[in-house]
């Protein structure tokens, strides 16, 4: 495939006219062909011109996973403008931040997704963030279009799709595709723009790494499309040509349903959509269509409970910076070993190398540093001021990933954890995850979370664990056992039970809230209260 034809919307009008009635989305009762899609992209593209988008705008989509998405992608990249990605969970301070530092000219919404009322978090907004806006449309299943939103003209979804085809083509491999922002987890969110090129790149390859071009694929996408792993589905499996599965809200009957429906092949899922969902469906037979479910930082947790299930869990590795699916395990693999982090980057164009916290220099195979990376999936850069980009990219193109890990003679790479987790204990850089892997050896101990506190001995580490059912949890004899099996140092001060861990729900998967866990490890200690927890 040429250059000139990696960007989205070539790709979907090239699988328009060679198989113009094969299904690409599947939504509710709505079965769109890629004939359709191209077509409604075409007249979208044709209302955001008569909106005054041009080549090089940006139009802000505020949406569910629903066809409109994928419409509004379509129709930008015809333009030759920039979607920017905005999680439905978030508000006005969020919205000020990537708005503001957005500056769309459209923005795309369903005002009362989930009977919430979405147009008093933009009213709550800093003025300035919203002066770039010069018009709302309005996405609703029930027909309510509105004439104006804070004082800016708005359009309903019907009214901009009955439009002519608009037939040109200004997009360009180079040219914007996506912008996404970062979980801001330190920080305040960041805005990652990725190029046509990248996206296409991104997900050709992951089409051939995932199989997603075999006869009956069918994917299910069921994390939300404003973050880099369902929006890397969606464009993976337009551009295999194979259906893909959507819907605006997870739950669990619903989506086992889907799959059972659908006969979905593969998906993205984190521990806790599977977890959930394994809970939800006693019978097998509803799942038993699943071929791969790939999944992020939670995939140990349950690799096991679904190969019981005859069900593939993968690990992966990805991030905003080089998109969900950098990499991937194999699924030949032991269990435990295919269920880390890391694995065989999915581009032959792609590298991966570990650089030294402390020297600065790039590591030997097997030696824990910062990963840094670089290849076709790469961001083109953050918008914002130069400082920030000089402080992401290294000389020779490679973006610090801000993770822990190590390379490996075959190709493959590790990730063990955030560098922003690591623990200085008795003068020794210490992940907590080697410590938690360790506990999680233990027969009583399902999974642990281990963080740094402050003590009169200096940092300790602090271990929350889930314990198994039917074992008893005995703060005890797991001090011991740690003390046996690690240096002195390592050996947690105290341990805690918890049945959940706190976590944020972000885009792309389902993180643990470290902060909240090192607050309460700070108050446990202080009130001498650690111990049983929860039972």
């Amino acid at each position: 495939m040429g250059k000139a034809g990696l960007i989205l919307s070539a790709l979907v009008a090239r699988q328009s006219r060679e198989g113009n009635a094969q299904t690409a989305i599947l939504y509710r009762d709505t079965a769109l062909s890629f004939a359709e899609l191209d077509r409604l992209g075409r007249k979208l593209a044709r209302a955001f011109s008569d909106l005054g988008v041009r080549r090089g705008d940006r139009v802000a989509v505020w949406l569910p996973n629903v066809p409109a998405w994928h419409i509004c992608l379509l129709a930008c990249s015809r333009l030759g403008a920039t979607v920017v990605a905005i999680n439905t969970r978030f508000r006005s301070a969020e919205l000020s931040q990537i708005l503001g530092k957005a500056e769309p000219r459209v923005l795309v919404l369903w005002p009362d997704f989930r009977g919430i009322d979405f147009v008093p978090s933009l009213a709550d907004c800093e003025k300035s963030a919203l002066s770039s806006i010069d018009s709302y449309v309005c996405y609703s299943e029930a027909d309510a279009d509105a004439s104006r939103i804070l004082g800016r003209p708005a359009y309903g979804w019907r009214e901009v799709l009955d439009k002519p085809e608009f037939d040109q083509d200004h997009g360009d491999p180079e040219s914007g595709c996506v912008i996404f922002s970062t979980s801001g987890t330190s920080s305040a969110p960041k805005l990652a723009l990725h190029t046509q090129v990248s996206i296409s790149r991104h997900a050709l390859d992951t089409v051939r790494a995932f199989g997603y071009d075999a006869p009956d694929a069918t994917i299910l996408v069921a994390t939300p499309m404003c973050g880099t792993s369902g929006f890397g589905m969606a464009a993976a499996a337009l551009a295999a040509g194979r259906p893909q599965v959507v819907s605006p809200i997870f739950d669990e009957a619903e989506t086992a349903d889907l799959i059972r429906q659908h006969q979905v092949t593969h998906t993205h899922a984190t521990h806790h959509i599977l977890r959930r969902l394994f809970a939800a469906v006693q019978d097998n037979r509803m799942l038993q269509s699943l071929r791969l479910v790939n999944c992020g930082t939670g995939a140990p947790l349950m690799v096991e409970p679904a190969a019981k299930r005859g069900i593939c869990v993968i690990g992966i590795y990805g991030s905003t910076e080089v998109q969900a699916r950098f990499s991937r395990q194999d699924e030949c693999l032991p269990l435990r070993e295919r269920a880390v982090g890391g694995g065989m980057p999915i581009s032959g164009d792609a590298m991966v190398r570990s650089r030294c916290l402390e020297s600065g220099r790039i590591l030997p195979h097997g030696d824990d540093g910062e990963l840094e990376m670089n290849g076709p999936s790469r961001l083109a850069r953050y918008l914002g001021d130069a400082a920030i980009n000089r402080r992401a990219f290294t000389d020779d193109g490679f973006v610090r990933t801000g993770d822990l890990g190590h390379t490996l003679p075959d190709g493959r790479f590790v990730f063990v954890s955030r560098i922003g987790d690591i623990l200085r204990l008795a003068g020794f850089l210490v992940s907590p995850a080697q410590i938690e892997h360790v506990i999680e050896q233990h027969p009583a101990v399902g999974v642990c979370q281990v963080v740094g506190v402050e003590t009169a001995n200096g940092l300790r580490p602090f271990a929350f664990v889930q314990i198994r059912e039917g074992q008893a949890f005995d703060e005890r004899l797991l001090t011991d056992y740690c003390r046996r099996k690690m240096a002195p140092y390592k050996t947690p001060a105290a341990f805690h039970r918890l049945d959940e861990f706190p976590v944020t729900e972000g885009a792309n998967q389902t993180k643990v809230q470290k902060v909240r866990l090192r607050e309460m490890a700070r108050a446990l200690l202080a009130s001498g209260s650690h111990g049983a927890g929860n039972k």
